[in-house]
């Protein structure tokens, strides 16, 4: 299990943190537990070691090789000393404890090689020190990033073997920049040695999986920072990547990121300078007209696919595994009675059966809706039908109504007129013709409308 990253004050002249400077393996593994967690508490100071390669040896014995300076650094872990010592034989014993333990202030220490990272800050609380040669250690920086920035890639090799078996540790660490802004897979290209890019090769996965898609605010990253330092092998292993659809997004997005700074026009101009930014020229020209390289073999393999929410540990992964291996051997148990009968029954269809039922199928679709609309269209002509006649009997019975009033209000009339006859002998007849003229017009003129009504009512 991975420590935290906070620790305990270290009590002056502690002796533990002397043993990770020289690689005393039984004093670190005996004193574990007690010490691992603590931090440098002693003022920063560095001071150069004179001494030949083989009193060198005989005094620190485990050391991989002879470092000329000792440093005290506030802040710093065991691990981070067994780092910048080059003790690799105890970082798989310090890792779990520190691995999680940043830098606490930007620091610059004196290298046995010039690196590309020398660049000092007003920050840096050693800037007035001057050696020759120096890197500059960023605030907030990982034991993986402290590994690159020192050149020390065996180690940081051993420590990235240690974060693929713990997913918690390898979320933290691998999504984790510095103040610097930069994250590993960054600080590898700008290296940009063999070591360093077969670093890149071995954990390509792991890397291209969790920082690959990274870019700070600047816009800077893997790719951009590639074309920049001239690293044309780094550039063509993340222009490979244009293989998978996915990660040709994520390179045309760090291509886009920078708008101000045309990196095509940028490698026409260093081609001239270098071979190296001759190579990153022609690469750039071939991947604008769509032409990548092959891609990384993990790649060809096993396309990847984000997947953002990997928090549980291995241990957790394996008890699960686990139950659900107990809850499947259950299940098996209780179909076994059923897998004999069942057995006729799971026969796999033939490729024609499969495009028999299938034609079937849609030959039965096509008349079902020709016969369900041929009954729909004989539905609707027969409540056509049956309103017209429910309109014209309506309409009929109107009319008889009309009749029936029309023959009564005669009969009324011819009464009337008789009474009339009789009472008034003294009526002329041209009043009386213009009586009966009346009539028949209102005959008529009742006539004329009853037929008018039921034309409109029929219509």
């Amino acid at each position: 299990m991975f420590g935290s990253c906070c620790a305990k004050a270290e009590n002056q002249n502690n002796p533990w943190f002397a043993a990770c400077r020289n690689g005393d393996v039984q004093f670190v593994t005996q004193n574990l537990a007690e010490f691992a967690p603590l931090r440098e508490s002693e003022r920063f100071q560095i001071i150069e070691q004179h001494m030949n390669q083989q009193d060198a040896m005989d005094s620190l014995a485990v050391s991989s090789f002879f470092v000329p300076f000792y440093i005290t650094v506030p802040g710093f872990t065991g691990l981070h000393y067994a780092i910048f010592y080059n003790q690799k034989r105890l970082i798989q014993i310090l890792a779990p404890y520190n691995i999680l333990m940043n830098t606490l202030d930007e620091v610059k220490l004196p290298t046995q090689q010039q690196l590309p990272f020398s660049q000092t800050t007003p920050e840096c609380i050693n800037s007035h020190q001057v050696f020759e040669r120096s890197v500059v250690i960023p605030s907030n920086s990982s034991p993986l990033q402290l590994s690159i920035l020192l050149n020390r890639l065996q180690i940081c090799d051993l420590l990235l073997e240690l974060l693929h078996s713990t997913l918690i540790a390898q979320q933290i660490v691998l999504a984790h920049v510095n103040n610097q802004l930069f994250n590993d897979l960054m600080y590898l290209v700008k290296l940009g040695s063999d070591e360093a890019f077969q670093v890149l090769c071995k954990h390509g996965k792991l890397l291209t999986k969790k920082e690959f898609k990274y870019r700070n605010v600047m816009g800077l990253n893997a790719t951009t920072i590639a074309i920049r330092e001239g690293q044309a092998k780094f550039l063509k292993y993340f222009l490979g990547l244009c293989n998978d659809k996915d990660l040709l997004k994520v390179v045309q997005k760090h291509l886009k990121s920078t708008i101000n700074v045309d990196y095509l026009q940028l490698t026409r101009q260093n081609r001239q300078i270098s071979q190296k930014h001759n190579q990153v020229y022609k690469l750039a020209k071939l991947y604008f007209e769509k032409k990548y390289p092959p891609a990384p073999d993990w790649l060809q393999t096993s396309p990847i696919r984000e997947t953002m929410a990997e928090t549980q540990l291995s241990d957790e992964s394996t008890t699960k595994a686990a139950n659900n291996q107990n809850n499947s051997n259950k299940v098996e148990k209780s179909q076994k009675s059923n897998d004999n009968s069942s057995q006729d029954y799971l026969q796999p269809l033939q490729l024609d059966t499969v495009f028999q039922i299938a034609e079937s199928v849609k030959a039965t679709r096509k008349t079902t809706v020709k016969e369900q609309y041929k009954t729909l269209k004989e539905d609707s002509d027969g409540i056509q039908q049956v309103t017209r006649e429910s309109q014209i009997n309506k309409s009929v019975n109107q009319v008889t109504q009309m009749s029936a009033a029309n023959l009564m209000w005669e009969d009324t009339r011819d009464q009337m007129l008789e009474k009339s006859q009789g009472s008034s002998q003294n009526r002329s007849g041209v009043n009386y013709s213009q009586s009966q003229s009346f009539a028949r017009s209102s005959q008529t003129n009742g006539t004329r409308l009853n037929t008018h009504k039921v034309h409109s009512i029929v219509e």
